[in-house]
């Protein structure tokens, strides 16, 4: 048989115990015998994969081969939409701080966590996987190096983690471990009323003060000590010490990296990334004067204090917080029409954060991290018959 023969009878093949070994061991043939397979027929090879790693139960490797399909077919709504139900949750928690870190600044972290727990505030640590895990019941390693030119595909990771285990519905404040805590309670209320009034929110970077060689002396890679940042500024960002992503922010950061992971070559600065992706995606950065806004400080402090607990006569003048003063308006971008509201899960029970052991977590997403779009083939090309059928949601563990 050619090609075209071997790769229609591999999808009409349905997904059952009795063919599962052998759908993939054809997918692998056919990718051995042809140097050049097109991306219309390799995306349906790794549909395929999915459909078998589906049926047998293996989340993992379903993950992996369906984030393949999507990173191939990246305008194939149906595919991405099969991701969303696949992993589709409403959300644990509501808003969570993403501290994010390396082993070797581990202190700094989890000094970091407990002004958090002191101010009953959700978080979570996050650092690469190719050192030795952060000693904290809240570490998370993500399949990402853990050096300074490894951040944005950890920060990317983080991210992608958070959608899909904790739910699609989650606001995220990430910071880095330098910071510190010095308002728990403006904190708390300010990222529980951001969402409904922006959707990516921090201090901007100035343009023309960005300095193309930030990362000389810090990369694991001593070639990249010597070369100069070579990506265009498309507009200001956020700087990376503390920035919100509204849950439908996070959503549209999933997917476009799920879709086109070449935005990750040659990009040291993750706050950067973030900012590119969110113009890509039609996101408008709200900017705030200062940390502080925020409830944070960029400067070392001993000790934050209990803002749950201390009594205040005072109510803190709005003009005080920039982010008070926010407009509760639209982001100036048209909504992206592949967000879409989920129910909330209030159980504390099923809060995978609750279930946490004292041991981090070990996490290994699918480095291609990518999403999707129709393929419109006529009725006789042989994917026209490829099914998308609905699939059993498969709670995290």
């Amino acid at each position: 048989m050619d090609f075209n023969e071997r790769v229609s009878s591999l999808l009409q093949t349905p997904a059952t115990p009795l063919t599962w070994d052998s759908i993939l061991k054809e997918c692998t043939r056919l990718e051995q015998s042809y140097i050049h397979i097109r991306s219309e027929f390799q995306w349906a090879l790794e549909y395929k994969r999915f459909q078998v790693e589906s049926a047998r139960g293996n989340r993992s490797a379903a993950l992996i081969a369906l984030k393949a399909a999507i990173a191939t077919a990246p305008g194939n709504d149906d595919v991405l939409n099969d991701y969303k139900n696949y992993i589709g949750q409403g959300a644990n928690v509501d808003n969570i701080v993403l501290i994010v870190s390396s082993k070797k600044n581990e202190a700094k972290a989890v000094d970091l966590a407990r002004s958090f727990d002191r101010n009953n505030i959700q978080y979570l640590i996050v650092s690469g996987l190719d050192t030795a895990p952060i000693q904290q019941v809240r570490a998370l390693q993500v399949d990402a190096p853990d050096s300074y030119e490894g951040r944005s595909r950890k920060v990317a990771a983080a991210l992608t983690w958070i959608y899909e285990n904790l739910g699609t519905r989650v606001n995220v404040l990430k910071v880095e471990d330098s910071m510190s805590l010095v308002n728990g309670r403006k904190l708390l209320e300010n990222m529980k009323g951001l969402g409904a009034k922006a959707a990516y929110v921090g201090v901007p970077v100035s343009p023309a003060e960005f300095d193309r060689c930030a990362h000389w002396g810090q990369c694991q890679d001593p070639k990249l000590n010597r070369s100069v940042y070579g990506r265009p500024i498309l507009r200001p960002w956020a700087v990376g010490e503390a920035y919100y992503l509204s849950a439908a922010a996070v959503e549209k950061i999933v997917f476009s990296l799920m879709r086109f992971p070449g935005q990750f070559d040659g990009e040291f600065y993750e706050d950067k990334l973030i900012g590119d992706v969110l113009v890509f995606e039609g996101v408008d950065l709200t900017p705030i004067k200062e940390f502080a806004d925020f409830g944070l400080s960029d400067k070392p402090s001993l000790a934050a204090p209990n803002q749950l607990t201390v009594a205040s006569g005072k109510k803190e003048a709005a003009a005080s917080n920039s982010l008070a003063s926010l407009a509760s308006r639209p982001v100036s971008a048209k909504p992206n029409p592949l967000i879409a509201a989920s129910s909330k899960k209030a159980a504390a029970a099923g809060n995978p954060l609750a279930a946490l052991s004292s041991q981090p977590v070990l996490i290994k997403p699918n480095p291609l991290t990518a999403a999707s779009s129709k393929s419109g083939l006529a009725a006789d090309h042989p994917l026209a018959g490829l099914s998308s059928p609905g699939w059993t949601l498969i709670t995290p563990r």
